[in-house]
């Protein structure tokens, strides 16, 4: 804005207003012009020494032309300075830079194959400040196959200003090897690791045939058999049995009620008896939610123990929430019944006990 201007009245020196910038377009020029009335209302003119005495009487006591000039923000730029893979969490690391990181709001993420092809392409997410975001690694590059090869992928990255500015990074190329497919021992000591009493039961029954060649068939005697169904070893014991009389006892279950999705065919009721239970993206879960990008894929785990229902987070990107409070990775902790988790920031799941 220039200097505002000022005329002599009566040896006072008078400033003329405020001019509102906001109404003014930016590099158009403009022209201030200031006229004053007496106190009778009648419009002041210069002396006549300051006009030709032709041109009548001059009411325009001052002027000033200027250009209004208005500063541009710089524009958001950012770039991806590298990637590194986290394939236990089934994520990629992206370090970022960026000249103005106080300004970005949310980000989004995209990446190709080889021939072009969209395989990942995220939801806007909040940006967790810092140089690093997490991005979902492509399906591709975590399927086991029997001959890796490595893969190749592009990514960028989109940020967003508060004013809904959009700011994308160039792409950046990167190969990824998908892991190699077990052998057939290796599936099945994955399995048993998985199970352990599926290797308690095949050791019980391995031993009883050791011991029905070593003893000799006897007619009389009917063939070993396991006392109660292998099922009912894998599920965990509820409340005690009743007083006194020594009634059965009771097995408990989870009932996980999803009421809250951003898939809404995934908001449905499942029943456990058998534990752990594991909440996430995988096909592997449990309770599998692929509709919501920003869970991990194995995001949470629930085990019903004497009772006791236990909530444990799996070191998850964006977190499990109890009350709102993010509840402490890999930590067992207890839930009354009835309790309402969040799964990040989109779903949410209650949790009942029933014998």
């Amino acid at each position: 804005m220039p200097e505002p201007i000022r005329i002599k009245l009566d040896g006072r020196a008078t400033l003329a207003f405020d001019v509102d910038m906001a109404r003014l377009k930016a590099d158009e020029e403009y022209i201030v012009q200031v006229m004053a009335e007496d106190a009778n209302g009648e419009l002041l003119t210069k002396p006549p020494q300051e006009f030709r005495i032709n041109d009548g009487p001059q009411v325009i006591l001052g002027e000033l032309k200027f250009k209004h000039i208005v500063e541009q923000a710089p524009p958001l730029l950012a770039a991806i300075r590298s990637i590194r893979p986290d394939s236990e969490r089934g994520v990629l690391l992206v370090e970022l830079d960026i000249n103005q990181s106080d300004q970005v709001d949310d980000y989004q993420a995209f990446i190709n194959d080889e021939a072009g092809q969209k395989v990942v392409d995220t939801n806007m997410q909040v940006y967790p400040g810092g140089a690093e975001v997490a991005v979902p690694m492509p399906p591709a590059a975590l399927q086991p196959v029997d001959n890796p090869q490595p893969l190749d992928f592009s990514l960028f990255i989109r940020l967003r200003t508060p004013q809904n500015i959009d700011a994308d990074t160039q792409p950046f190329g990167f190969k990824l090897t998908p892991p190699a497919k077990p052998g057939f021992f290796a599936t099945i000591w994955a399995g048993l690791e998985q199970n352990p009493l599926l290797a308690i039961a095949i050791v019980v029954v391995l031993s009883s045939v050791a011991l029905w060649f070593t003893v000799g068939r006897k007619p009389a005697r009917p063939a070993y058999s396991l006392a109660r169904p292998a099922e009912e070893y894998t599920v965990v014991a509820g409340a005690g049995a009743g007083g006194g009389g020594g009634g059965g006892k009771k097995h408990g279950k989870l009932l996980v009620d999803v009421f809250e999705s951003p898939s809404p065919g995934e908001r449905t009721k499942h029943t456990f008896n058998r534990f752990p239970c594991v909440i996430g993206r995988s096909s592997q879960c449990d309770v599998r939610l692929a509709g919501d990008s920003q869970l991990s894929r194995r995001h949470a785990q629930l085990v019903l123990e004497n009772g006791r229902i236990l909530l444990t987070d799996l070191a998850s990107n964006n977190g499990t929430f109890i009350d709102d409070q993010r509840i402490d990775a890999n930590t067992a902790t207890p839930l009354s019944d009835g309790q309402v988790i969040r799964l990040g920031r989109q779903t949410k799941i209650r949790i009942n006990v029933s014998y």
